[in-house]
């Protein structure tokens, strides 16, 4: 189908007219405004694997989504309301924990790897950088990893440097989707940009964010904005960081309350978990559904190898949601439940895609869309995501808050922002597309 301007806009109304919900719950507290209580730790070992520490009030629980992978759990540390999404990535090991302060969130496919294979090149370089020995992955709290970003130990994120004017409130960091810290140390109030990178040895200094798709891998082009590598930080930056902070720590008690009720229900083909400021009520997938609406039938399947979370609604039934998607894939619309997303029938639909939203917003998809391996759907501030028929999104691309006209083909690892592309574009491989306008490449 056409998915005209009015017709997504129909589509949209139609499908939060008509979102289904599963489980009446009260409104959790709405989050007006951010108070860090005392640190509480917990190490994710034994019956603490889900809700961390076991037995603590669901508003200061941590909770880590069943499908995330932990390895050696008893060299991770996590402090109070972090929210580890499906399929994330806590890779400890000996001689290299990992640590994740309180208020923090590692999203969808996100990795923290605290002791990777390294060269004698690298470890020079790191070297530099005075981080003590054993520290592995430290993190301090209020970071935000986003969906697919990896940081590569040894490693420091948040510590250390000033505050900043634009913050009036704690510091904080965020990594934007497919971004990567590798060796590197991020000052707290830092960012780094969708497919950027900090390179061995490299120290982001505060009020500094590096721009997207560069990879920075001198000083220099870390500490000089006029070298087209980093600017400073906005106060609009640090606002949508705070708001992302606030929706997380909001999943950690929801999602924690939800398992607490039912443990099915935060396995596979479930309920989004309602109750934080972004959400109301719980509400469930709808497979099978009519085209263009959200008229199906209520999904729960525990046992779906992939996470399909909320108001999503479906035009593919069960069956041949099996035979197209496959593992590692989070369809997760547990922010902007008041617009749902509406998916027309799956092309194919590879491992590790990740569909998200913020409020107000929305993703509608066509049919016959192949979505690439590691590929993101993200709706924007007061923009949905329309991914319109018969387009290929190729492996590790994003859109965020764009309309991908049909046919058109967005190549590997190419980024579509704020932007509206005629049907049957070509957006060539690593390429920045933002605001209608390229911005460059993804350097590395």
């Amino acid at each position: 189908m056409r998915i005209t301007k009015a017709r997504r806009a129909a589509v949209l109304a139609a499908a939060a007219a008509a979102v289904t919900s599963v489980i009446a719950l009260p409104s959790g507290p709405a989050a007006a405004g951010h108070v860090r209580t005392p640190a509480g730790w917990c190490t994710p070992t034994g019956s603490s694997r889900v809700v961390c520490p076991a037995g603590a009030p669901v508003d200061v629980a941590t909770f880590i989504d069943p499908t995330a992978v932990l390895t050696d759990r008893s060299r991770i540390r996590l402090g109070q309301r972090v929210y580890v999404a499906p399929f994330a990535r806590l890779l400890a090991a000996p001689g290299a924990p990992i640590t994740v302060g309180a208020d923090s969130n590692v999203e969808d496919q996100a990795v923290l790897d605290a002791a990777p294979h390294s060269t004698a090149s690298r470890n020079a370089a790191i070297a530099s950088l005075d981080i003590p020995a054993g520290t592995g992955i430290e993190i301090a709290p209020r970071t935000v990893f986003g969906h697919h970003t990896s940081v590569i130990g040894p490693a420091v994120i948040g510590v250390g440097g000033g505050d900043i004017e634009a913050n009036d409130g704690p510091p904080l960091v965020i990594l934007n989707q497919g971004a990567q810290v590798d060796g590197a140390w991020l000052e707290q109030n830092t960012a780094v940009s969708v497919f950027a990178r900090v390179g061995p040895g490299i120290r982001l200094r505060s009020g500094l964010q590096v721009m997207p798709g560069k990879n920075v891998t001198t000083q220099a082009e870390a500490d000089d904005p006029a070298l087209g590598k980093v600017t400073p930080l906005t106060e609009a930056d640090i606002q949508g960081t705070v708001l992302s902070i606030d929706a997380n720590t909001g999943f950690a008690r929801e999602y924690s309350r939800m398992y607490l009720d039912s443990r099915p229900l935060v396995r596979g083909i479930g309920p989004d978990p309602g109750g934080t400021a972004y959400s109301g009520e719980r509400s469930i997938p709808v497979t099978g559904a009519e085209t263009g609406t959200c008229e199906g039938r209520p999904t729960l399947l525990s046992g779906f190898r992939s996470r399909i979370i909320g108001s999503v609604c479906l035009e593919n039934t069960v069956a041949e949601l099996q035979r197209t998607v496959g593992r590692g894939v989070s369809l997760r619309a547990d922010e902007g439940t008041d617009t749902p997303y509406v998916v027309g029938e799956i092309g194919r639909m590879h491992d590790g895609v990740v569909f998200h939203d913020v409020p107000e917003a929305g993703i509608v998809t066509g049919d016959r869309v192949v979505y690439g391996e590691d590929s993101t759907v993200h709706s924007g501030p007061g923009r949905p995501a329309v991914v319109e028929d018969d387009v290929r999104l190729g492996a590790g691309s994003v859109v965020f808050g764009s309309t991908i006209g049909a046919g058109s083909v967005v190549g590997e690892r190419a980024l579509v922002g704020f932007t509206d592309l005629a049907p049957g574009s070509t957006v060539e491989r690593r390429s920045i597309v933002f605001g209608g306008h390229r911005f460059g490449t993804v350097e590395w």
